[in-house]
């Protein structure tokens, strides 16, 4: 694309490279022409008999999914919470239930989505804790510092674990310089926060949905990686989403799979992929 002088916007997204393509395509069509081609087949092309019009059976369902929806989703959603928090009574008393709400959140924030229902609850929850709006803010400070913490227990923080953490800063809308501090000077976090173990999804059933971000030695860890760590965790790996399945991996919060909308449907827990390298002691880059 640089040499032919064709712009490639938003790289690696399907609209993106198909975009670049067609305009790589006009591209050498023109120089094929400057040179005296007028036939596809003088450039090596061959002929392709189409199939038939009735050679898909299948009726259209009729959808449509606009590739900006998740991220469109996700920022309402990241906002849904803050404005929710900006709403309480900003009472400065010091509350004892942080830890009672903190645990609440872990939960929730597993599969590193907060939905407007969560939000709502996790709001609710507080108010009938008692907790103010600085008594939230702070529990969120010292969630995040938790995490902090737990990415720094081995002296590196990888690229995923960064990704991680500043997705879940937007999520509990703080700023982003917070992280920075933390990740220089890490403060003992206030609250414990997670009780994810190796020992505690031992014998579950887990699944994975969609491609893996994480690195191993330098290599994406492939789906059958995947399955035979969690195996080595003590994990029953099933190959798709069922009412006995006790966990679902999922690469992408936002993810729009079919496995995940059914996981949803059936109320599983949904857990992010980092999260869950974590949770089973297998480092990730």
């Amino acid at each position: 694309c640089a040499e032919a002088g064709v712009s490639h916007e938003h790289e690696h997204s399907a609209l993106g490279d198909a975009r670049a393509t067609a305009a790589l395509f006009a591209y050498y069509l023109e120089l094929a022409r400057k040179q005296g081609s007028c036939d596809l087949s003088e450039l090596g092309c061959t002929c392709t008999n189409l199939p038939a019009s009735d050679w898909l059976t299948l009726n259209p369902l009729g959808r449509a999914y606009a590739r900006q929806a998740a991220a469109i989703r996700r920022a309402e959603e990241t906002s849904y919470l803050a404005r929710l928090i900006e709403s309480m009574l900003g009472d400065e008393t010091p509350s004892p239930q942080a830890a009672s709400y903190l645990e609440i959140l872990d939960r929730m924030f597993e599969d590193r989505r907060i939905t407007r229902d969560e939000a709502e609850h996790l709001v609710g929850m507080a108010s009938s804790l008692g907790l103010s709006r600085s008594d939230v803010l702070a529990a969120h400070r010292a969630y995040l510092s938790s995490l902090v913490s737990e990415a720094l227990n081995d002296g590196i923080v990888t690229d995923m674990e960064r990704r991680d953490l500043a997705a879940v800063c937007d999520m509990l809308d703080l700023n982003h310089a917070a992280l920075d501090e933390l990740l220089v000077q890490p403060i003992r976090p206030v609250l414990p926060h997670s009780n994810i173990s190796k020992a505690s999804l031992s014998g579950k059933k887990i699944c994975f949905t969609g491609e893996l971000l994480g690195q191993i030695d330098g290599k994406n860890i492939s789906r059958e990686t995947a399955e035979q760590l969690a195996k080595n965790a003590g994990l029953e790996v099933l190959p798709n989403v069922t009412k006995k399945l006790d966990l679902l991996v999922v690469a992408d919060p936002d993810t729009q799979s079919g496995k995940a909308r059914k996981a949803r449907e059936y109320g599983t827990r949904i857990m992010a992929e980092q999260l869950f390298w974590n949770a089973i002691d297998v480092r990730v880059d």
